[in-house]
C-alpha cells in the first residue's frame, strides 16, 4: 500500500526524507499501529525539521496515539498547529494523521 493522504485520516505506511505537505495545518491526533518489533519507532517533522512528535515501541503489535484536543473546525480551539508534515522515520506499521 502507498500513502494515502487523500482523505481524513491520512494513513502512512512509508516514510520519506520529504514533506508530506508543506502547508500549514492543525492536528488533531497522531496514532501508530501495527509496530512489530520493540525499538522501532517513529518519527514526524515539520518543515523546519523540528521533531512533532515521536514515538518508540515496547513490542510486538505496539499501539501509541497522542490527541490534542479540540472540537471539529479550525477555529474550534485545540489542535496540534504544523508547518509542514514530514514523516521521516517509520520503521514498522503505520501512521495515522487526524486533523482538524
Amino acid at each position: 500500500m502507498a500513502n494515502d493522504t487523500t482523505s481524513n485520516p491520512w494513513v502512512i505506511d512509508t516514510a520519506a526524507a520529504g514533506s508530506i505537505t508543506k502547508d500549514r495545518v492543525r492536528v488533531r491526533s497522531f496514532r501508530w499501529a501495527g509496530a512489530t518489533t520493540a525499538g522501532h519507532k517513529v518519527i514526524v517533522k515539520d518543515d523546519a525539521g523540528d521533531v512533532m512528535w515521536e514515538s518508540f515501541a515496547t513490542g510486538a503489535n505496539f499501539i501509541e496515539a497522542e490527541s490534542f484536543g479540540g472540537g471539529r473546525g479550525i477555529d474550534s480551539g485545540g489542535g496540534k498547529d504544523c508547518g509542514g508534515i514530514a514523516v521521516t522515520t517509520l520503521d514498522s506499521g503505520k501512521l495515522y494523521i487526524t486533523f482538524l
